[in-house]
């Protein structure tokens, strides 16, 4: 038996203040958890761009906000969306490419 835990990933935090920025990206989560989700720096793409956590096998990739785009999903996990996405091609998060259990029971 296989036991998929783990916790879900920190968010994301993110300052502007001025002239002066600051920030962290999200972490990406345990086997069985999801990605922490992202804080942009404010309504500008030129102040944001902190990344979402990527997702466990099993999680989802957690979600950004304005700017910031969304963290990948783990092998069974969707992705993460964004707020808004300057790009499209990088505002969310890719899904998981699926995940396989194969069992079997040897019959003597």
């Amino acid at each position: 038996m296989i036991f998929l835990g783990g916790g879900g990933g920190g968010g994301g935090s993110a300052t502007y203040q001025s002239s002066e920025k600051a920030g962290t990206n999200a972490g990406c989560g345990g086997p069985g958890a999801g990605g922490g989700g992202a804080h942009g720096y404010g309504g500008s793409g030129n102040h944001a761009y902190m990344l979402a956590g990527s997702g466990g096998i099993l999680g989802g990739g957690g979600g950004g906000d304005a700017y910031c785009p969304g963290g990948a999903g783990g092998n069974a996990g969707g992705g993460g969306g964004c707020g808004y996405a300057m790009y499209p091609s990088y505002g969310h998060g890719n899904g998981g490419d699926g995940l396989v259990f194969i069992q079997y029971k040897i019959l003597v």
